[in-house]
């Protein structure tokens, strides 16, 4: 079968970059970094829905028109890619800090050809039982 992913990383020219790790030990919560030109943030996320960002995606590149999100349980970290022009797509992602309030943004664009090997990584990476929560 194909191997299992155990970090889901996403970089652009422009200084964006993108990590979600599983490597959290108690099975329900995985990693954030994001990275801007202006420095990085990293936060430990509850639940994210891997596969729902699975299916939004593969609809998006068969279309070549469209947007995905995501957003974990608590609404501390929120990431979109939008289909624009000429095979670009721009990503944003933000982590929040609630208590106190604080938010880490970064926005990028790539190119669609990087978004097969992502989505291929992504419905890798949600097979991982730790984002499944227990029934």
């Amino acid at each position: 079968g194909a191997e299992l992913v155990t970090t889901l990383t996403l970089k652009s020219g422009d200084g964006f970059g993108l990590e979600i790790s599983d490597e959290m030990e108690s099975g329900r919560y995985g990693s954030v970094r994001l990275r801007s030109c202006l420095g990085e943030a990293s936060k430990k996320v509850y639940s994210l829905d891997l596969d729902q960002l699975v299916s939004q995606l593969e609809k998006m590149v068969r279309a070549l028109s469209g947007a995905a999100e995501m957003q974990s349980l608590e609404d501390d970290f929120r990431i979109r890619f939008e289909m624009l022009s000429l095979g670009h797509v721009r990503v944003e992602a933000a982590l929040v800090d609630h208590f106190p309030s604080s938010e880490f943004k970064t926005a990028g664009e790539i190119d669609q050809s990087f978004l097969p090997p992502f989505i291929a990584d992504a419905r890798n990476l949600a097979l991982v039982p730790y984002w499944k929560d227990t029934q």
